[in-house]
């Protein structure tokens, strides 16, 4: 029980950078951000049962906080990437090409996702290093002693570092008065398409939809069959056409998410139950300071929540035990992933897959002169 309610909080480290930007350039609404994030929480807690992580689309997210967007182009790539992985869910298509895939481009995805976050973590880290290694410190020395709400602990302690330092917290421009639904107009539409929607929609099928349902099955041998490639892109279109409306940010599953719950203790319905209960009463009742908190925490102390997640990612078990021809392929997948994105990854993972084929058959069997 203690694992699960300290495992609920291990994925605010992908959480909150996104939600806390969005909010601070007032692109989202405070109420239907928290609101979206419960229910989408609730939802994976009664159809998984296990802590699957929910979490905003990481593209859509670095977009938005790099350019000037508003909260209706928001809303229409919510429901654009809702209706499309919906559809993707009910024809099976990730599926179908998921049974191509080797193992050894899955494990070079997973390592490059890995990289991902650890360079992702160690940006916000060196924006706050003194902050960052003290709760560092701490973040060892729980998960080293198993401690309960060891993620909610680094939080906590490293927003109280920053106060006692006078680290100014981060403007808050979300909280004027917005009337729901949000209803984008064709326009917004038009402009999601390019800039949103297409440059997430190959993030969100490999990592937060395959990616994930590879890595439940290795955690959960058994209770993971439960997370298929067609629920987890059928519960992400489902979460989207939700919180677009209420002018949330776009969410998703994810491969880390997943990995950062499990590495602080969470095992059961019971961590993504307890976590979007406490989102949902958040949004409903206290949507002003839940949302002055998120944007008060310092992102050094969500870097370090990330860097955890990232080791456990990483999949060294596995690049030990593959056949040595198959470790170049898995290098070469996750380089790529890392560089540019899991799609180009996986285009040089299967390059690299074929090449290793090629040299394999055209070595002379034993014993062929």
């Amino acid at each position: 029980m203690a694992g699960d309610l300290g495992g609920a909080f291990g994925d605010l480290g992908t959480l909150l950078p996104f939600a806390a930007g969005a909010l601070a350039l007032g692109l989202v609404d405070p109420v239907g951000l928290l609101v979206a994030l419960g229910a989408g929480y609730l939802l994976v807690a009664a159809v998984y049962r296990l802590p699957i992580a929910v979490q905003p689309m990481k593209a859509v997210g670095a977009i938005l906080l790099t350019t000037a967007s508003d909260p209706q182009t928001l809303a229409a790539s919510g429901l654009i990437l809702g209706v499309l992985v919906s559809l993707v869910g009910l024809f099976r298509i990730v599926e179908k090409a998921a049974r191509l895939v080797p193992r050894s481009l899955i494990h070079g995805l997973q390592a490059g996702l890995a990289l991902t976050l650890a360079l992702a973590a160690l940006e916000l880290l060196l924006e706050q290093p003194w902050i960052g290694l003290a709760c560092a410190a701490l973040a060892g020395l729980a998960l080293l002693r198993r401690a309960a709400l060891a993620p909610l602990l680094v939080l906590l302690a490293g927003a109280g570092i920053a106060w006692l330092g006078g680290a100014p917290a981060a403007p808050l421009a979300g909280l004027a008065e917005r009337s729901l639904p949000v209803l984008p107009a064709l326009p917004d539409f038009a402009a999601a398409l390019p800039g949103l929607v297409l440059a997430q929609l190959p993030l969100t099928l490999t990592n937060a939809i395959l990616l994930t349902a590879l890595l439940a099955r290795d955690y959960f041998p058994e209770a993971g069959g439960r997370v298929t490639i067609r629920r987890l892109a059928l519960t992400t279109g489902a979460m989207n056409l939700v919180a677009a409306p209420l002018g949330g940010l776009p969410l998703c599953h994810g491969a880390g998410g997943l990995a950062a719950h499990v590495r602080f203790g969470a095992r059961s319905w019971r961590a993504p139950a307890a976590i979007g209960l406490l989102l949902l009463a958040g949004g409903l009742f206290f949507a002003e300071p839940a949302a002055r908190l998120l944007v008060a925490l310092p992102l050094a102390a969500v870097g370090v929540l990330l860097l955890v997640a990232a080791w456990e990612l990483l999949p060294l078990a596995a690049f030990r035990r593959v056949k040595p021809s198959c470790r170049p392929v898995i290098v070469v997948t996750a380089l790529a992933t890392a560089a540019f994105d899991p799609l180009i990854g996986l285009a040089a993972g299967t390059a690299a897959e074929a090449l290793r084929w090629a040299i394999l058959r055209a070595r002379p069997l034993p014993g062929r002169r």
